[in-house]
């Protein structure tokens, strides 16, 4: 009998214990049952921060509460299942609200609805009624903040969108945290239209005139989709008094002459209306015309000479990123420091996005900011992307997604030209498509130039010369986009460099052909990371100057012990001689400031491997 009483007892302490823990249970939650992303994505969550107790506030129509008395009453809430733009948009917000009043909004998803009656900031197209409302009204490429209820929807379509309002709606934060106290009324009610968000009138571009006929003729080849809404034209058996009269027949029709330019024996023009920007090139070694047509509005003009004026303020330098940091054995980044505080980017190196490296973001970040005489406020006034390889412009593209470098970089123009959706999807790489638009979206440079044979640009004491681009190899194959690269003349601190990018056989017999004795440079890049399929040979014969080579490749790829030599294939031994130095990009930055012997600051010239 004793024993059944113990039993008895000592089951029902078990069963009073269990009770005790399950109603323990019910009154604290437990933690994998809250949403999966309470804004932790991206840095925007801060463990040390803690959302205030919310005080109560009557819910009023038309008004949106969201600090009051000390505390916020609103939430800041996003779709669940976000992409990279809307992280980092909800990071930017969260990060405005808490720095104009001192302390952290309470951060969730539209997972958890359960204060969905609560007043609310609602960014991007999240699942809430009053979100799908607004979304339903917005117009394709504009943008909208709008009170609805009690809750403030952000509304966009794109990237540059969702920059331009969030700017907008910063600003309006700062200001009316003064007071104390944040409530959100129509007053804060903002439209971008399209125009207001591309920077010009895209009604222009209905406003398109034809091209007349080349001498009374149909082109060889016409309307050659090379991206973006640019045709290229093609003219054979041309020569000089043909196509200066097709310049004239344009004037007649309505096209506004705007500049000129020649290299050698070939002559580039450029003219514009309201919608087109024609560029038209005549190559006399090939007796070839060759006619491009780009959109004004999405594609800008490079400025003109006269309109270069600046002050010299600061001693220009040359860096080579140090692509072999990342574990990745090529890429290619070069910074030139201009004399006005500026600077000029070719490339910038590998993406890290998928690809199993840490990415070259960082090393091009940090010697900005080191280089900079205001590392809060780095101002780029041109960036050249050679072409859509992610060796090549991945910097560009990280560091658009990173808030830390938009906040303190603007970048004045981009010039790159990227092939057709046709070409990208033929050779497989169509998932490349809106790289560099959509980042081009999270820059918003003040503009955009398409690049083509003979345009110049002006960079304070730099000057750009375009020689090749996809525009002298169509209709020839592009070649997974090498031979699309843009090949340009740098002339900085009395030096001409040959940067090749990663040209190819059928874009450097172009170049050959075309320009010969002009292509003569005192420095050289090798093309495509100095690898021996290029058909290089006969253009390296042409750079009779040459002083100094840049590999763009690690010191492992260079001399064989990263199990890839590239440096031993014949024709570059040509560089291996006296009198020349070879300078490998390596692991680490490399600065050169003294232009008298173009000497680095560290010893980095590589001798014969």
């Amino acid at each position: 009998m004793r024993k059944i009483k113990f039993f008895a007892l000592a089951l029902a302490l078990v069963m009073l214990l269990m009770t005790l823990v399950a109603c323990n249970k019910e009154e604290t939650p437990d933690a994998t049952d809250a949403p999966t992303d309470n804004g932790s994505q991206n840095g925007v969550n801060d463990p040390t921060d803690k959302p205030t107790d919310k005080p109560n506030v009557p819910v009023v129509d038309g008004t949106v509460p969201m600090f009051v008395d000390g505390a916020f009453v609103g939430s800041l809430i996003r779709k669940d299942i976000a992409d990279t733009d809307d992280t980092n948009f909800y990071a930017e917000l969260r990060n405005a609200l808490k720095k104009a009043v001192g302390k952290t909004p309470s951060i969730t998803t539209d997972f958890d609805k359960e204060n969905a009656d609560a007043p609310a900031i609602l960014l991007g197209n999240t699942s809430y009624p009053e979100s799908m409302q607004v979304y339903a009204t917005l117009e394709n490429t504009s943008a909208v903040a709008k009170v609805v209820g009690n809750k403030y929807v952000i509304a966009y379509t794109s990237a540059k969108g969702g920059i331009k309002l969030l700017q907008k709606i910063t600003a309006l934060i700062e200001t009316k945290a003064a007071s104390g106290e944040l409530v959100i009324d129509e007053t804060w009610n903002i439209t971008l239209s399209a125009s207001d968000i591309l920077g010009y009138d895209d009604s222009l571009l209905d406003e398109y005139v034809d091209l007349p006929k080349y001498n009374g003729a149909v082109f060889d080849k016409a309307d050659i989709d090379i991206g973006h809404g640019s045709l290229l034209n093609i003219v054979k058996d041309t020569n000089l008094s043909e196509f200066n009269a097709y310049a004239q027949l344009l004037q007649d029709s309505g096209f506004t002459f705007y500049t000129e330019n020649k290299i050698g024996d070939n002559v580039f023009y450029t003219y514009i209306t309201k919608a087109q920007i024609v560029n038209l090139m005549f190559f006399k070694n090939t007796s070839e015309a060759r006619i491009t047509v780009d959109k004004l509005g999405p594609f800008n003009l490079p400025a003109l000479e006269d309109d270069n004026i600046y002050e010299e303020t600061t001693a220009p330098s040359f860096t080579a990123i140090g692509i072999g940091q990342t574990g990745y054995p090529g890429g290619m980044g070069y910074i030139y420091k201009l004399s006005d505080g500026t600077f000029f980017i070719i490339d910038g190196g590998i993406t890290n996005e998928g690809s199993g490296n840490n990415g070259s973001w960082k090393w091009l970040f940090g010697a900005l900011k080191e280089l900079a005489d205001d590392p809060d406020n780095i101002v780029i006034s041109g960036w050249l992307l050679t072409h859509i390889h992610n060796d090549h412009m991945g910097s560009f593209m990280d560091m658009s997604t990173k808030p830390e470098c938009r906040e303190v970089i603007t970048i004045k123009q981009v010039i790159y030209s990227q092939p057709s959706d046709e070409k990208m999807i033929a050779s497989g790489i169509d998932y490349r498509i809106n790289w560099v638009p959509d980042s081009i979206d999270r820059w918003m440079p003040e503009s955009v130039v398409k690049a083509h044979p003979g345009q110049t640009f002006y960079f304070a004491d730099l000057k750009l010369t375009i020689l090749g681009t996809q525009d002298i190899v169509l209709p020839e194959s592009i070649q997974s986009h090498n031979n699309a690269s843009v090949v340009s003349m740098v002339e900085f601190q009395g030096k001409r460099a040959l940067m090749l990018a990663d040209s190819e056989p059928n874009e450097n017999r172009a170049l050959v052909s075309i320009y010969g004795d002009e292509l003569d440079a005192e420095i050289l890049q090798l093309t495509h990371h100095g690898y021996s399929n290029t058909d290089a040979g006969p253009l390296y014969d042409l750079v009779k100057s040459v002083e100094i080579v840049l590999w763009p490749v690690s010191t492992g790829h260079y001399d064989g012990s990263g199990g890839a030599n590239v440096s031993g294939v014949s024709f570059n031994q040509r560089f291996f001689k006296n009198g020349i130095v070879n300078h490998v990009a390596g692991e680490t930055n490399m600065t050169i400031t003294d232009f008298e012997t173009w000497t680095p600051e560290k010893d980095r010239w590589l001798p014969k491997v």
